[in-house]
C-alpha cells in the first residue's frame, strides 16, 4: 500500500497539537509529575500510539515536565486504542488485564514500558482538577458501558 505524501504544513500542524496536548498533561497531572512519576523519562523518548486513531506522541521529560519529543527515536512504545487508554486512565479496567488481553502492548524496551505503565496505572483519576476528572470518568464510563453491551463476554457455544 502507499501513502500519499503528507499536505504542506502537515508536520507543523502535528508538532503544534501535540505541544497543546502535552500541555494539557501536564496540567492535568501537575501533582504527580511534581512528585516525579515521570522522572525517569529523563533523557529518554517513550511513545504512547492510539492505533485506531492512528497517532502517536512521542514523550521525553525535561526541567519537570513532560515534553513532546520530535525527532528523537522512541526507545519504547506503549499502543493501544483510545478505548483501552481510557478504560486504563478511568479505572475501569485492570491495566494488566488489558495488556493481558493484547488491547494495550509494549514494543521496545520492555523495562521502560513497564516503568511507564506502572507510573499511568500509579495515577489517580479522582486527584485529578475537575476540568480534566469529570471529562475523562465520563468517557471511561460510556467505553465501559459500550463494550458490557456489545463486546461479547465469552465463547459462544
Amino acid at each position: 500500500m502507499t501513502h500519499l505524501p503528507a499536505p504542506p504544513g502537515a508536520r507543523f500542524l502535528k508538532r503544534r497539537l501535540d505541544r497543546v496536548l502535552v500541555g494539557l498533561i501536564n496540567q492535568a497531572l501537575a501533582d504527580p509529575l511534581a512528585d516525579g512519576v515521570f522522572d525517569f523519562l529523563e533523557a529518554r523518548c517513550l511513545e504512547v500510539r492510539l492505533r485506531d486513531w492512528g497517532l502517536a506522541l512521542p514523550l521525553s521529560w525535561r526541567d519537570g515536565r513532560l515534553v513532546a519529543a520530535h525527532g528523537c527515536e522512541p526507545e519504547a512504545s506503549i499502543r493501544g486504542d483510545l478505548g483501552a487508554f481510557l478504560l486504563m486512565a478511568g479505572e475501569c479496567a485492570d491495566p494488566d488485564t488489558l495488556f493481558f488481553q493484547r488491547r494495550l502492548s509494549i514494543q521496545g524496551d520492555t523495562e521502560l514500558g513497564l516503568m511507564a505503565k506502572n507510573a499511568l496505572d500509579q495515577l489517580d483519576p479522582e486527584a485529578l482538577p475537575p476540568r480534566f476528572r469529570r471529562p475523562l470518568l465520563r468517557l471511561a464510563g460510556l467505553v465501559a458501558e459500550g463494550e458490557r453491551r456489545f463486546r461479547p463476554s465469552g465463547p459462544s457455544a
